[in-house]
């Protein structure tokens, strides 16, 4: 029993420092992204025009 205490507290001790370390870390920077508009393209052609909006609505995706 002894020893098995000892191998759990060397486990915890192990994570305890690795987890000391991670905080220790800086945090990274997160790259900022400049704002788009999310509107829908226009196009002059009414079928084409409705095959985009049954794919957006159906698959959520925007052929082009």
């Amino acid at each position: 029993v002894c020893q098995r205490v000892e191998d759990v507290w060397l486990m915890v001790s192990v994570k305890r420092a690795s987890l000391v370390r991670a905080a220790a870390k800086p945090a990274r920077p997160v790259q900022s992204v400049p704002p788009h508009s999310a509107a829908l393209p226009i196009i002059n052609n009414n079928k084409a025009a409705i095959l985009d909006l049954k794919l957006v609505i159906v698959y959520g995706i925007l052929a082009l």
